[in-house]
């Protein structure tokens, strides 16, 4: 997760935000952005993805194809 976090914040200076200016109108706070810039905690899926998307990204997981699933892990290939 670090280096996502590491790219993160490349995009958020490169774009010039400052953390209060991303957190603003996303429901995510400045605190929770800068304690996920400064490792202290991971953020959830759901607002990483409001942070990114203010800025024009979005995060998508999608399983690997060579991954085999079997029996009951059929549903989470979507």
């Amino acid at each position: 997760m670090a280096d996502i976090i590491e790219k993160f914040k490349d995009i958020r200076k490169y774009k010039s935000y400052t953390q209060k200016e991303l957190a603003d109108g996303t429901g995510v706070s400045e605190i929770a952005i800068y304690t996920w810039e400064s490792k202290m905690r991971q953020p959830t899926l759901s607002n990483f993805n409001k942070v990114l998307n203010k800025m024009g990204f979005e995060l998508h997981i999608r399983p690997i194809e060579t991954v085999p699933f079997y029996g009951d892990n059929k549903h989470l290939m979507g």
